[in-house]
Parts: C-alpha cells; sequence; structure tokens
C-alpha cells in the first residue's frame, strides 16, 4: 500500500506522515531529505556544478533512509542538512529535471521494496505516485505555515525571524 502526501512547507505533512506511518507500522519516506541530502553533496564540492558534473554526481550517489535517518554514500548526515545552506541549495536542485528524474527513480525502488509506505513531499501524489492507494493533500494558511515552521526552526535552534518565514 501506498500513501502520498503533498503540500506546501509548514502545513504538516511530516507530522501526519510520522503518525500514519506509525499507526498502520508502514515505512515513513521524507522526499525532502533526499533533495537536502542532494544538496549537501553538491555544498560538500563547492556549490558549483556544470550538467554534466550533476549526471556524474547523481551517478555516484546513494541515498537510505532508515527511519528519520539520511545516509548518504554510507555516512549518517541526518544534522548536518538541517540548515538554511542545504535548504536554499535543496530548493534550486529540486528544480533541475535530472535530479527530479533520479530522485523519482530512488522513490520509487524504495517504495517497492515495502509492503506498506507513507511518502510525503514534492509532487509524491501527482508525479512519483499518481496512482497511489491513498493520496492526501495537506494545507494551512500562510501565516500558520510560517508559524509552524518557525516553532520547528526554534526548536532545532535556528534562530530565524518569524516576518522572514511568511514572505
Amino acid at each position: 500500500m501506498i500513501i502520498a502526501i503533498d503540500g506546501p512547507a509548514g502545513a504538516g505533512k511530516s507530522t501526519i506522515a510520522k503518525l500514519i506511518a506509525q499507526k498502520l507500522n508502514c515505512t515513513y519516506i521524507n522526499t525532502g531529505a533526499m533533495y537536502r541530502a542532494v544538496a549537501y553533496k553538491i555544498l560538500k564540492i563547492g556549490g558549483k556544478f556544470s550538467q554534466e558534473d550533476l549526471e556524474k554526481l547523481l551517478e555516484n550517489t546513494e541515498i537510505q533512509l532508515k527511519g528519520e535517518k539520511v545516509i548518504l554514500d554510507g555516512e549518517n548526515i541526518t544534522d548536518k542538512i538541517k540548515n538554511e545552506n542545504v535548504a536554499k541549495m535543496a530548493s534550486k536542485v529540486a528544480k533541475i529535471p535530472i535530479v527530479r528524474k533520479k530522485l523519482v527513480e530512488m522513490q520509487r525502488k524504495m517504495a517497492e521494496k515495502e509492503k506498506c509506505v507513507v511518502m510525503e513531499g514534492r509532487d509524491t501524489g501527482t508525479v512519483v505516485f499518481p496512482n497511489a492507494d491513498i493520496k492526501i493533500f495537506l494545507t494551512a494558511s500562510p501565516g500558520e505555515r510560517a508559524r509552524r515552521r518557525y516553532e520547528e526552526l526554534k526548536q532545532k535552534g535556528y534562530n530565524i525571524p518569524y516576518e522572514h518565514l511568511l514572505e
């Protein structure tokens, strides 16, 4: 069974996805963490890349999600991808077709290995699994989304002004 959860940042996708996965004893997959892993790898090599560099980098990239842990090429990078620089780069790389194609392939392969998957993130119900057994689209007002994101970042030790998140 595949449950796909889409929605904008701060709508509650991760919270709901984790709860559903726990209740149904399913594997939880956060696709956003995969984009952040690629962003982290790009930043490690200097942050600049050509199309050819990117293709080689993706060919030699292994991402594993183990619970909430993110393993990139054998290294646990869970805590290393939770910062503003990685988030900004992840937004950029998520728009690059070759990155999207490669990560969608990885996401589909991950789901194939499981009996029950709750996957949340970018286009999971429209592109990754258009025929998912269950599709959920969450939304919230911009103010509520900014408030949730502010609280989440504050708990992680970041001090980003609420007004900045509301933009």
